[in-house]
């Protein structure tokens, strides 16, 4: 047992965690004389209050309310579906309610361990692996639910609205365990820089900083990797007949306009949107306001769109042609380019766009998996 865990733990267990502020306390101490030591601390404290209760809405709003709208004729969606969105966030949320417990023993003590505390529990945050390995799965299964099952795409817009929630979605709690390790190294540092080498919690800091990072360089790459595919998600909602976008690994390298003519001399400027293994051409397409207002919204609070964007042809990197044009009287600064089976001239502003254009183009298709 250590000196952060005591009984407070037992009792935060049997409850919410409220948002009551810790009792004040002199922030000069003979240990701590800046004073700085007790203010990362109470940030800890207080940063850690936020996130439970944001853990605790999730399983309330959505969890809770999930499972009861699971079973029986007017079930809205499979209890195997909700397992899969929500992967072991109870399980997070005991793990932090014990945390948050324990910051609470450290800062009613003269020289506050946090470093200690984090050192001993770091263990426990294993179970992070779990969450995030299901991470893809879950939002993945959330986009196809709310394209399918109107009820459940109503339930969660409604859920967003209410006050507890704070506008936020169903997504955006999701993400917060992704988010909050990093958090922890940062936090961490920052106290272990106002430990001095003879403090009593000096070596329960440097222990804490080796195993929070260990988790943390897990959580930072499967972090760019599902930020990567949400801006995927939030394409795939906006463009009329896309292809299926979101995908593990895929990220948007750049998009830009290019104009183009097909082979009937048809002239017409496409927006392009140039993926890791990818590439998606599309014509600018007028939407109705209905359209946009029964958008996802699945990462974003994004207001309606007058504007979006349909799909005219796609394909993989390693089966798109890209041939230079020597220039001509007629024309200067073009390339031709078959994508799929459709085939167009591209007409560059000049020649650094279409250098620009290639160099990126060949660039990316070199660094593509294969189809």
């Amino acid at each position: 047992a250590m000196g952060c865990f005591g009984s407070k733990v037992d009792r935060e267990r049997s409850g919410s965690v409220r948002g009551e502020e810790a009792a004040p306390r002199t922030l000069i101490t003979e240990d701590d004389p800046s004073g700085r030591r007790i203010q990362i601390a109470k940030e800890f404290l207080d940063t850690e209050r936020t996130y439970v209760q944001s853990l605790e809405t999730c399983k309330r709003v959505y969890l809770d309310e999930l499972r009861a709208r699971s079973t029986g004729k007017k079930a809205i969606i499979k209890p195997k579906d909700v397992d899969v969105i929500f992967s072991n966030l109870e399980e997070l949320l005991a793990v932090h309610a014990d945390v948050f417990a324990g910051l609470e023993t450290c800062l009613e003590q003269p020289a506050p361990r946090i470093g200690e505390l984090f050192s001993t529990i770091a263990e426990r945050f294993k179970c992070y692996t779990t969450y995030i390995n299901n991470y893809n799965d879950a939002i993945s299964c959330l986009v196809a639910l709310q394209k399918k099952k109107k009820p459940f795409a109503e339930f969660t817009r409604e859920m967003m609205e209410l006050p507890e929630c704070n506008g936020l979605s169903l997504p955006a709690f999701l993400i917060m365990p992704i988010q909050r390790i990093p958090r922890y190294v940062l936090l961490l540092q920052d106290l272990n820089k106002q430990t001095p080498e003879d403090h009593i919690d000096k070596t329960g800091c440097l222990e804490a900083l080796d195993n929070i990072r260990e988790v943390a360089d897990y959580v930072n790459e499967e972090k760019r990797i599902i930020e990567n595919m949400q801006e995927c998600a939030q394409l795939e909602e906006h463009i009329i007949n896309s292809p299926p976008l979101m995908h593990r690994g895929r990220h948007l390298v750049e998009e830009g306009d290019l104009l183009l003519t097909d082979k009937k001399k048809v002239e017409n400027t496409f927006h392009y949107y140039l993926f890791s293994d990818m590439i998606v051409l599309c014509v600018e397409q007028q939407v109705s306001s209905l359209k946009s207002t029964l958008s996802l919204h699945l990462f974003t609070r994004s207001g309606d769109k007058s504007t979006s964007y349909k799909c005219v042809e796609h394909a993989h990197l390693l089966k798109v042609e890209l041939e230079d044009c020597k220039d001509r009287h007629d024309r200067t600064n073009c390339s031709s380019i078959k994508v799929h089976k459709t085939s167009f001239m591209i007409q560059f502003n000049d020649a650094d766009h279409k250098a620009a254009f290639t160099d990126k183009f060949f660039a990316t298709r070199a660094r593509a998996p294969a189809a």
